[in-house]
């Protein structure tokens, strides 16, 4: 069972969310751009130094502990097992990264996130944090394989795809674990079934993919065999 967190990691955590929350509200009320370090410093009531004992830059702030997700992804790649199912551990892998980061993100609002995606210098950053992530899984697959990840385009794309079903979870403003959950479950489905075998026209019907025909959430597609990944994965095996 895990341990509860030490007084002074509760107090570490408070003092983090702390700085979040000025600096949410900062750039809700003035813009990215007009917000200074030490604008969320003094808004948050604690000194510019400690500010940067929390966070390396104005920019880190907005992904909260994202960065940190990406770092203990590899710890927990690093430290897995190469001689069971590596596209269950890398998914599973992800998926626990993609919750501790929602737990850890209620402070942002789905509009906040997509400064992410619409602000310059926090496009680069987070393209950044993607690219170790994606390096990290296809390191992996290279590992567990017996092949170099960066001369097989196979050990590429799995890393990519199943990076992005975790992508998709902030774009889609997503917060709710039972949501989240049914989410990633719905993601590596599309990859598992092969996204050409009938995700567009799921799309395009009447039933949406969270569902079965009798209207039923499904939850099970943890559970579901991996008809395309396994034999990717069995071709770098056995290829020279």
């Amino acid at each position: 069972m895990p341990s509860e967190p030490s007084r002074r990691e509760r107090k570490k955590e408070k003092t983090r969310v702390d700085f979040v929350r000025a600096a949410v509200r900062l750039f809700r009320e003035r813009g990215y751009d007009a917000t200074t370090v030490d604008d969320i410093a003094e808004a948050a009531d604690y000194a510019r130094s400690t500010f940067f004992r929390y966070f390396h830059s104005k920019e880190d702030v907005v992904f909260v502990d994202l960065p940190d997700r990406a770092t203990s992804l590899k710890a927990v790649l690093e430290a897995a097992p190469v001689d069971g199912d590596a596209w269950q551990v890398a998914r599973q892998a992800i998926t626990d990264e993609v919750l501790t980061f929602s737990n850890q993100s209620q402070e942002l609002d789905p509009a906040f996130v997509q400064l992410w995606f619409t602000e310059p210098e926090l496009e680069r950053r987070y393209m950044q944090i993607v690219l170790a992530a994606e390096n990290a899984l296809a390191e992996y697959f290279g590992r567990a394989t017996g092949t170099d990840p960066w001369s097989r385009i196979e050990c590429q794309v799995l890393a990519t795809a199943v990076l992005g079903v975790g992508r998709a979870i902030p774009r889609l403003g997503l917060r709710d674990e039972t949501t989240v959950i049914q989410a990633l479950e719905e993601g590596f489905a599309v990859l598992e079934q092969g996204p050409a075998a009938g995700a567009v026209e799921r799309l395009r019907g009447p039933t949406p993919p969270s569902t079965n025909t009798n209207g039923k959430t499904r939850r099970n597609s943890r559970r579901r065999p991996s008809p395309a990944s396994p034999e990717a994965l069995s071709s770098l095996k056995t290829s020279p």
